[in-house]
């Protein structure tokens, strides 16, 4: 029989998600009414994220071993609309965050219990996602969780996916100077060689120079 107490033991609480207007001005509050350090901060461009947790005695530089945080995340120009209220626009909850010492042990005993996860895309599926019964998300995070790397994935990604997205608008709207400058293929034409006609074009003939308006010309052979 399944036992959850010894199954789940090094499990811990680690942080909870929530959306806000402004960060600097969320930031200040929690720090200046609650009394919070900040741990962690990030630009991702659409979003900043900052991590906070009340004052303890154990550090640590493990991400993954923290307990306690508030994630704050910003969407970019939402402190500039007037109107923008989380309890409005129904999305001010996002996630909760457990964290396990052993992410692949978790995993295989969500599977035994049959509880979906998903991967959230990050190296070696230290970060996953599950549901519970009522639909809030819930990240499950390794311990060994590497906040700063799987960061520079993410910042890594958006510049492939804006570099695609790119091209993808080239190819659509492109003209052919735009598309020949980014090294795409134009119809009739590569990078790699001279333009030629589109199929089926006729090829356009110089006429040949008649002898008597050619001074230079040799005089026709004979035939054999």
């Amino acid at each position: 029989m399944s036992n959850p107490w010894r199954e789940t033991q090094g499990y811990s609480f680690h942080s909870i998600c929530l959306r806000v207007k402004d960060i600097e001005e969320s930031t200040m509050f929690y720090q200046e009414v609650f009394g919070m350090d900040l741990v962690r901060e990030a630009d991702l461009g659409r979003f900043r994220k900052v991590w906070m947790r009340f004052p303890t005695n154990k550090d640590t530089d493990m991400f993954g071993h923290a307990h306690s945080l508030i994630e704050l995340v910003q969407e970019s120009g939402t402190e500039f609309d007037p109107h923008y209220h989380v309890q409005a626009r129904g999305g001010g909850f996002q996630h909760i965050c457990f964290s396990v010492p052993d992410i692949y042990a978790a995993r295989h005993r969500f599977e035994r219990l049959g509880v979906h996860w998903e991967d959230l895309g990050f190296s070696h599926s230290t970060l996953i996602l599950v549901y519970d019964p009522d639909g809030y998300p819930i990240q499950i995070m390794s311990q060994s969780f590497d906040l700063h790397a799987s960061l520079q994935d993410v910042c890594r990604q958006i510049v492939i996916d804006g570099v695609e997205q790119a091209n993808m608008d080239i190819r659509r709207h492109g003209d052919r100077d735009t598309r020949e400058e980014a090294g795409l293929t134009v119809q009739g034409h590569t990078p790699c060689s001279p333009a030629t006609p589109a199929s089926g074009a006729a090829l356009a003939t110089t006429p040949a120079k008649s002898p008597a308006t050619d001074s230079l010309s040799e005089p026709p052979t004979a035939p054999l």
